[in-house]
Parts: structure tokens; C-alpha cells; sequence
């Protein structure tokens, strides 16, 4: 029986699935909700406000998805995330729980409206309003002072108290002083510095103290202003009753005008209207310029009280830079009574005047010119001095062995007659521009000129020879002059008509190659000629400063030996054979010419050959360059060797000529070709032989 309940059991499963699978089946995801929200009433400016923002759906699917988004409608707000930044408005955001936590930071005092819109996966969208009401972070402030009494220039105290008492802890604040009605000085607790009144300055939570002398009489009023970091402003008042003391106080300085150093009285009286009597005592304060002040030959400090008497008394004032000076003296009573004076002594530059004066106005460049100088004051206390230069060149200055550039500071001159040397560098006008100062930082302007000249040169070339041989070495002596002191170097070129070498210390220089390194003064080459005939020669020699200077010389090279031809041709008659030769024309194109169609024999021709030195081997060959017809004997084939020949001797060759083809027909030509050589020159004559029909 259990085992056929429980196959009943699985049957009525199985049929229920099958039904199911032929069903459709809709999956709801969003179900309606609503939105709440809660913050505090009111909110601080500029200091994020909590709101949470709560959704309330009719049933919490966790597949559903909600986002929020916001617009301001009145104010000046703005949610912010936790990072401080701020979120868009109108743009959806992602909610991560059904309660959220948001941020509004109000930046004005108002009451804001902010719309706020949540909608779900689904796209159903809430919006709710939401006010702010932004406004002033609280805090207290008080001024007050324990008595109203005060008499004129007496010191009264009083007390400001500022505490904050909002939710804001990172307001500050700062605070002024202001006299509505009355004269008055604002100092602080100790009386060591005045408060400028008119001028917020930041202070602190908490109670400070004040000191304030009131300078006329009458009743004054003081405002305290203050003011926190979003603009909140509170004020308070305090009310004097300035009463008028009972005793008189002057100071005059006895001159209204003193130099630098300059030792000047400041007079002053003291007297009771009512002859109370009682102790006094005064200090004073510099408002301008830089003093040194003494009483009875001490000094006294600024702001240090010192006992004085009734009647007329004086202090000493030194002034110690070129700063007018205004002093501010204070008398003060037993009762704290205060009189305020005020004195004002003009200063007058200790000066002085300086007159440079040049050894000379004209140098040539890296020469030293010295330029005196004698110091005249007006007024005392003005060493040490001290000298900058400027120049329109380039140069130095030397003081005292050391040297100095343009601009550097010369120091420590001491005496009224002092001397400095300006050495030049470059060519031009030096303006040089002097300007001396004292130790009260007066200046004076003096300028001197120097005209610096370039550095000039000329040099001499000189050949020990004029005529040579070919090949052999000729002396150059070479003497660079200089004009100036300038440090200059030099180079040698050269160029030639001829083909030549230029030998300097060891070194063979071809033309155009630069021999550098060389100095003023004297100095030697040797020029080899290796082409025959004049050889003209120019140097040119350039300096550092790129001046450039030519000369010129000639060498005449000649070949040796010298081979001259003095004569060249045949005789005027000569027989060979049985014929004799006739109509011969040798004078221009070395031809003659045979009427006759057979040509045999020896023909002789005629030589005289000079060598200039009378020595050397000459030698000859010959080629016949062209024959034309049939030619017999071993006699007319070509030499192609040298044979020697006598020198400066007449000499005669013997030609064997063949006889020509019996068929010759005239116009035929025969060409031979001389060359005479010693090795060094060589000439070449040429003879042609016509022969024309018979």
C-alpha cells in the first residue's frame, strides 16, 4: 500500500509539470513603492547637511535596481558625494539600499528647493520636494573695557571674546578696528606694536587684549568689527570719555636739515599747568629713517621708557643713511597720562664729486693708459668707496694688483687720490664710464675716452738669388714689422707663375697650403723652382686679427743643359746618284721636292746643336711617318733607338733612300720625323720628301 501511494505521488508530479510546460508564466519584478526623506530643520552654510532618502516598495525585489537623481529648484546648492565632490544634477545615480544617506551643501542663506526622483528598474519614477533652510554658522562676540574714564594719551585697556557656537568647526574669522568719532592709536597687550586700524586680520576663538590711546578730548567711540569665513559680520561698540591732562610737553630738533653722520639736538620742555609734580618718563619710536640717538652719551632704545625731569632737556639724533627721519616722543605721567609729539629732520646726502683724468686719450690695443682720480666730499663719514666700470670696448681694469672685468665692484678705496689702469682689448672709442659710490649709497657718474688703434704689420720678402738652375733651392728672408702691442700670429701662403715649393722649417709647403704659427721678426724658407723660366712669386702673410698683407719677388730658373738647334736643313746642291737635286723648299714645312720619279742615293742633312753648358750626352732617333710607293733596303726602316751625337758641332746624317716603283706617279710623300733629346728638353724637326711626275 506505501508503494503504490508513493508511485501516485510521482505521477501527479510528473502531469503537473507537463501542464505547467504548456502554460506561459509571467515573473513579476517591480511592484510600486513610495519615498520618504528626514533631515534636520535647519541646516549651516556651506556645511554638508544629512538627508536619507528612503524607498518603501509594496514588495522588495532583490533584482530591482533604483536610482536617484536631483535639481535645485531655489538656491544655490548642491549634493555631495563622500569624497567631497559634487554630484550633477539631472543625472540618474545608482542607490545602493533602500536607505540612503545624501549631503546637501547650501552655499548662500536661503531656503532651498530641491527635487528629488527615484525610479526603478522598471523606469516608475518618485519625486518629492525637499527644503533647506541654510543658514549663518552662530558664534558670540563681545568688546568691552573695565573703565569708560581715560585721560589723553594715557594707555586704557580693553578686551575683545570670540567663540563659535555653531556645528561648523572650521569657520575662521578675523577682525578690524574702527574710530567712528575721536583720534586714536590701537596697540597691542605690551605696548610693542601698533595695530593698524581699518585692516581685518585673522585671530582666534578666545579673549585677546588690547591697549588704546586716545589723543583727543571729547568723547571717542571705537567699533570692533568682525567677520567669519562665510561672510557673517558682527560688530561692537565701545564708548571713551577723553579727559584733558595737566601738564605740557615740546621737542624741536635744532636743525631741520643735517647730513649723514651728522650729530643734531632734539630740545625738549616739560612743564606742570598745575605744578602737581610727580615722576615722568619718556620714549620714542622711529617712524622713518635709521638713527642712532643717545642722551648724555648712551644710547637709548627705541620704545625704552627713561626717567625725566621738568624744564629743558636735550638728546643727541645721528642719522645714519640718506632716509628722512620722522620720530614720534611720549611723555608719560604717574596716572599713565600720555602727550605724543612728533619731529621730522630732513637729511642731506653726504656727497661728493670725483674728476678722472687719462695719461693719454690714444693707445694701440693691449696697451695700459692709467686714469687718476682725486675725491672731493661734501660731508663726512663717506669712506669706503667703491668703483664699477663699463667700457664701449674690450678691457680691464687693475687696481691695486688686482684685476677687474666690466662690472665686477672695485672696494675698499680709502684715500681722495686714487689711480686705476685700463688696458684695451679690442680696436675703437673706449667710452669708459666710472661710477664711484660712497657708504651712504651716493653715486657719481664720470666718463672717459681712449681711442684704441688696431694692431698694424708690414713684412719684406727678399731671394738671395734671382737667377738658378732649375731644381735648386733659392733662400726667402722674410721680416714681419708690427705696430701695436696686440699679441698677433701670422700664416704664410704663396702662389707662383711657375711650378714651386716652399720648404719652412723642415716641412715642403705646395701653393695654397697654409703655413701657420709663425711670429713677428725675422724668418727664412727655401723656394725650389721645378718648371723652367721666371717664376714669379707672391706671399701673402695673414695676422690673428685677419689683416692681410702681399709682396712679390721674382726668380728666374733656368734648364740646364740648354739645348739650342742652330741650324736645320740640307745643303743647297748635293749630287747623288747621277742626278742632282733641285726645286728643294725647306724654309717653313721642311719639304723639298724632286721633279725626278727615281730618287736614290744618300741625301745629307745638316745639324748644329748647343748645349749652354757645353756638357750633357745629346742623343737623336728618327721615324718615318710616312712612305708611300715600294722602298728597298734595309737602310730606310725605322730607328727606334738613340744614337749619340756630338755636342755643339756641326754634324751630318746620311739618309738612304730606295729607289721608288718605276710606276710612281707624282705627289708621292715620304715623312721623316727627328728627335733630338739631353734628358731635360727636347726638340723635334720634320723634312718631307715630294717627289712630282716627271
Amino acid at each position: 500500500m506505501k508503494n503504490i501511494t508513493r508511485t501516485l505521488t510521482v505521477i501527479s508530479f510528473l502531469l503537473l509539470t507537463i501542464w505547467a510546460c504548456d502554460k506561459e508564466v509571467t515573473v513579476i519584478s517591480s511592484f510600486d513603492f513610495t519615498l520618504e526623506e528626514s533631515h534636520e530643520e535647519i541646516a549651516t552654510i556651506n556645511l554638508p547637511q544629512k538627508t536619507v532618502l528612503i524607498i518603501k516598495p509594496e514588495k522588495v525585489v532583490s533584482t530591482n535596481i533604483y536610482r536617484f537623481k536631483y535639481e535645485v529648484l531655489n538656491g544655490e546648492g548642491n549634493y555631495i558625494g563622500t569624497d567631497g565632490s559634487v554630484i550633477p544634477q539631472n543625472e540618474f545615480f545608482p542607490l545602493n539600499a533602500l536607505s540612503s544617506d545624501l549631503r546637501y551643501k547650501g552655499t548662500s542663506i536661503n531656503v532651498d528647493k530641491v527635487k528629488v526622483t527615484v525610479a526603478d528598474s522598471e523606469g516608475n519614477e518618485k519625486a518629492i520636494d525637499i527644503n533647506y533652510d541654510v543658514r549663518h554658522n552662530s558664534y558670540n562676540f563681545e568688546a568691552s573695557t573695565p573703565v569708560n574714564e581715560v585721560n589723553v594719551n594715557a594707555s586704557r585697556a580693553f578686551s575683545t571674546s570670540l567663540f563659535n557656537t555653531g556645528n561648523d568647526k572650521t569657520v575662521h574669522y578675523e577682525r578690524a578696528f574702527f574710530i567712528i568719532q575721536g583720534t586714536a592709536r590701537i596697540l597691542n597687550a605690551d605696548e610693542s606694536e601698533e595695530v593698524e586700524i581699518g585692516t581685518f586680520e585673522p585671530i582666534s576663538e578666545g579673549t585677546v587684549s588690547n591697549i588704546i590711546k586716545l589723543l583727543e578730548a571729547g568723547e571717542s567711540k571705537l567699533v570692533v568689527s568682525t567677520r567669519d569665513s562665510n561672510g557673517q559680520v558682527k560688530n561692537d561698540t565701545i564708548n571713551f570719555n577723553v579727559n584733558v591732562v595737566d601738564f605740557s610737553f615740546t621737542a624741536a630738533p635744532e636743525k631741520n636739515t643735517v647730513f649723514v653722520g651728522e650729530d643734531v639736538n632734539i630740545n625738549f620742555n616739560l612743564s606742570e599747568n598745575q605744578g602737581s609734580g610727580g615722576q615722568y618718563q619718556m620714549r620714542f619710536e622711529i617712524k622713518e629713517g635709521n638713527i642712532i640717538m643717545k642722551s648724555g652719551g648712551s644710547p637709548i632704545p627705541t620704545g625704552t621708557l627713561t626717567n625725566v625731569s621738568l624744564g629743558n632737556f636735550s638728546w643727541i639724533v645721528t642719522p645714519t643713511d640718506n632716509n628722512p627721519i620722522e620720530l614720534n616722543f611720549y611723555v608719560r605721567n604717574e596716572s599713565g597720562a600720555e602727550i605724543q609729539k612728533e619731529v621730522s629732520i630732513g637729511i642731506t646726502a653726504s656727497t661728493f664729486e670725483f674728476s678722472p683724468v687719462l695719461t693719454s686719450n690714444e693707445a694701440n690695443i693691449n696697451e695700459t693708459i692709467f686714469i687718476n682720480s682725486t675725491i672731493t666730499e661734501f660731508g663726512n663719514g663717506q669712506e669706503p668707496y667703491s668703483l664699477i666700470f663699463s667700457s664701449t670696448g674690450t678691457g680691464e681694469v687693475e687696481y691695486n694688483g688686482a684685476v677687474y672685468t666690466a662690472g665686477q665692484k672695485i672696494e675698499g678705496i680709502t684715500i681722495p687720490n686714487f689711480t686705476i689702469k685700463y688696458t684695451g682689448s679690442s680696436e675703437g672709442l673706449h667710452q669708459i664710464t666710472l661710477v664711484l659710490t660712497n657708504n651712504s649709497n651716493v653715486e657719481k657718474t664720470k666718463s672717459v675716452s681712449i681711442r684704441y688703434n688696431r694692431t698694424t704689420f708690414d713684412f719684406t720678402v727678399a731671394s738671395v738669388q734671382n737667377d738658378v738652375q732649375t731644381g735648386s733651392p733659392v733662400g726667402q728672408n722674410f721680416n714681419i714689422i708690427q705696430v701695436g702691442a696686440e699679441a698677433l700670429t701670422y700664416s704664410l701662403t704663396f702662389t707662383s707663375t711657375g711650378t714651386g715649393r716652399l720648404v719652412y722649417n723642415g716641412v715642403t709647403y705646395n701653393q695654397g697650403q697654409v703655413i701657420g704659427g709663425i711670429s713677428k721678426g725675422s724668418f727664412s724658407a727655401n723656394y725650389i723652382g721645378d718648371s723652367v723660366g721666371e717664376h714669379r712669386i707672391t706671399y701673402s702673410i695673414r695676422a690673428s686679427n685677419n689683416d692681410l698683407v702681399d709682396k712679390g719677388t721674382l726668380i728666374n730658373f733656368l734648364v740646364n743643359p740648354y739645348l739650342t738647334i742652330n741650324s736645320w736643313g740640307v745643303p743647297e746642291s748635293y749630287e747623288y746618284g747621277n742626278r742632282s737635286l733641285r726645286d728643294m723648299d725647306i724654309a717653313f714645312s721642311g719639304n723639298f721636292v724632286e721633279t725626278n720619279s727615281e730618287l736614290s742615293g744618300e741625301l745629307k742633312i745638316k745639324y748644329k746643336i748647343t748645349s749652354q753648358t757645353g756638357n750633357g750626352e745629346l742623343k737623336l732617333n728618327y721615324v718615318v711617318l710616312n712612305a708611300i710607293g715600294t722602298v728597298d733596303g734595309s737602310d730606310a726602316t725605322t730607328e727606334d733607338s738613340y744614337v749619340n751625337i756630338p755636342n755643339n758641332a756641326d754634324f751630318t746624317i746620311l739618309t738612304n733612300f730606295a729607289r721608288l716603283s718605276q710606276t710612281h706617279v707624282g705627289g708621292n710623300t715620304i715623312t721623316i720625323l727627328f728627335t733630338i733629346t739631353n734628358d731635360i728638353q727636347t726638340e723635334v724637326r720634320e723634312i718631307r720628301f715630294i717627289s712630282t711626275a716627271p
